[in-house]
């Protein structure tokens, strides 16, 4: 095998007829003083010609879509390999160009939460997922043995079709009772109910108790409920000591629905989870993670400190004397938060209610009374004052936006933040919400990368999941030790590229081309220590060590 690259005649730019050799399989530096003649050699006589040679290689179609390299003033050059080459040059100035994108990362987490992630809910923060007849009939067969249960297949009018119609169509299908809105009836006996109204119509496909040597009767009975509930059933348990209404009801979905809100959602795949797409990302800032509006850090004068002693510039003062006082007070009621909790120890949603608003909700000033929220009724709940809490930053944002005088005095508290649709995650909210060992795409983000190297090195998976992510756990160990090992652990996947100083962007560069750790690749690095600290030069020289 060849074990030299031999440079015959080099006469680029100011080359004066060179002939060289280089040994393969090492490292070979050119050094010398500016204009010497070092990136004329490395640069734009081997890389060219190995660029060039790889890509007339390759065929017609594939070379329109790449750029042709001029052949470089040379008489001959050999023992060339496809070569890779890290250059003196700005990275990507795009808004949505990021550590973890350029450096490939990114792109094996979003496998990676596509095939084993768990898709959560938005709202309700609860997991979903689809359950086949059969892990229903298992789950089901494993009750205690002797639990009182209705299969049952909920029904639902056409439009606005009496329910009449409805009961008619139960009684054809052969089956005996039903129940409305919780309660038993026989179908030839229905109630009276106001057809104006929605109401909850189950049909009792089966009265069983659970008994392991029935599992052929459960079996029908399941099928039997989810063809008729169209992939819907509910299980109720009986309680003989307890009013019908108020017994147990678990839903099972052949759907990929939320079992709280009922919202449906699409499967995801690895396009849900790009934000540079319109697949996935967030609809308000189109995967900037970023939009125009006030920064809450201007506004908050010490997250140490409690909304009551004033940790928010923009509420008033609560004290006793403040008629604004029995407002907050209300509005804490309301999301469930302590005015005397410090604002840094507040959850993320208390923080995002007295920010953003909570919504088209109406909130009651006094405290609600216990007849009124028994009927859940929270505005007739004192015959007082009810209001509608819009939130610090959208209310500085109407006022900028609506009043000059304002416009110019909220001048410098408006800036970009991050956008309040999606807090900086840039995904569309199913995709955001999906976990992977209980962690979010965003949260791992925003891990410095020390810390995200060990939580991927001290992973246990099963050995299904290992043998589904093996290769891209992999990938992704490797990409980040290389990071760590050039001196980048504290930078997070979601730092923009566009705020990276010159020596970071060189050293996430190099990760992104060399991290892959090819064999039989002719590197040619020019300056790849330009903007480095000492103490980086090192790292960065142990990790072409290892390299090689």
């Amino acid at each position: 095998p060849l074990t030299t690259i031999t440079v015959q005649g080099a006469q680029q730019h100011n080359l004066k007829n060179i002939d060289v050799s280089i040994p393969r399989d090492q490292m070979t530096v050119c050094c010398g003083p500016s204009g010497s003649g070092k990136s004329s050699l490395a640069m734009d006589t081997i890389f060219a010609e190995a660029q060039r040679r790889y890509v007339e290689s390759l065929s017609a179609y594939a070379r329109q879509f790449l750029g042709q390299m001029q052949k470089p003033r040379v008489e001959h050059v050999s023992g060339l390999s496809p070569a890779i080459s890290i250059e003196q040059q700005t990275t990507s100035k795009s808004p949505r160009s990021t550590v973890g994108t350029v450096t490939e990362v990114y792109d094996y987490l979003r496998i990676l939460y596509a095939r084993l992630g768990q898709p959560h809910c938005p709202a309700c923060k609860i997991p979903i997922g689809t359950q086949t007849a059969e892990e229903i009939i298992e789950k089901i067969i494993h009750l205690p043995e002797g639990t009182k249960l209705y299969l049952m297949a909920p029904l639902e009018r056409r439009g606005q079709e009496k329910y009449d119609s409805l009961f008619d169509e139960i009684r054809r299908s052969g089956f005996v009772r039903m129940r409305v809105d919780g309660k038993s009836f026989n179908v030839n006996e229905p109630p009276s109910i106001d057809h104006r109204r929605k109401h909850v119509i189950e049909v009792v496909v089966d009265r069983l108790i659970v008994r392991h040597s029935q599992r052929g009767r459960l079996a029908d009975a399941v099928e039997a409920a989810l063809e008729l509930g169209k992939g819907v059933m509910h299980v109720t348990y009986v309680d003989d000591h307890r009013d019908e209404a108020q017994w147990k009801v678990e839903r099972f979905s052949q759907h990929f629905a939320c079992d709280q809100c009922r919202r449906s959602f699409e499967p995801l795949n690895p396009h849900h989870f790009s934000f540079n797409s319109p697949l996935g990302w967030c609809p308000v800032c189109e995967g900037l993670g970023t939009q125009k509006g006030s920064n809450p850090a201007l506004l908050i004068r010490d997250s140490r400190s409690s909304m009551r002693d004033g940790a928010l510039t923009a509420w008033p003062e609560l004290t006793a004397a403040q008629p604004f006082t029995r407002f907050a007070e209300a509005i804490a009621r309301h999301v469930g938060f302590s005015l005397d909790e410090p604002f840094e120890k507040l959850a993320a949603e208390h923080r995002r209610a007295i920010l953003y608003g909570t919504g088209d909700a109406w909130i009651a000033l006094d405290p609600v009374s216990p007849r009124a929220a028994a009927r859940g009724d929270a505005r007739t709940a004192v015959r007082g004052l009810t209001f509608q809490y819009k939130g610090v930053l959208p209310a500085l944002s109407e006022a900028a936006r609506v009043s000059f005088v304002y416009r110019h005095r909220l001048d410098d508290i408006v800036s970009d933040v991050p956008c309040s649709a999606c807090q900086g995650s840039r995904l569309r909210e199913d995709a955001a919400a999906c976990r992977f060992q209980g962690h979010t795409l965003g949260a791992i983000g925003d891990w410095p990368l020390r810390q995200t190297l060990k939580s991927f090195d001290d992973l246990k998976l099963g050995k299904e999941q290992q043998q589904i992510a093996g290769e891209v756990l992999r990938e992704i160990k490797n990409r980040l030790r290389f990071l760590v090992d050039v001196g980048l652990d504290y930078v997070t996947l979601n730092r923009p590229t566009a705020t990276l100083s010159g020596g970071e962007s060189q050293r996430i560069r190099l990760a992104s081309q060399i991290g892959s750790g090819l064999s039989g690749v002719l590197y040619v690095l020019d300056e790849p220590t330009i903007g480095l600290h000492p103490r980086d030069n090192r790292r960065l020289l142990q990790a072409l060590a290892h390299l090689r």
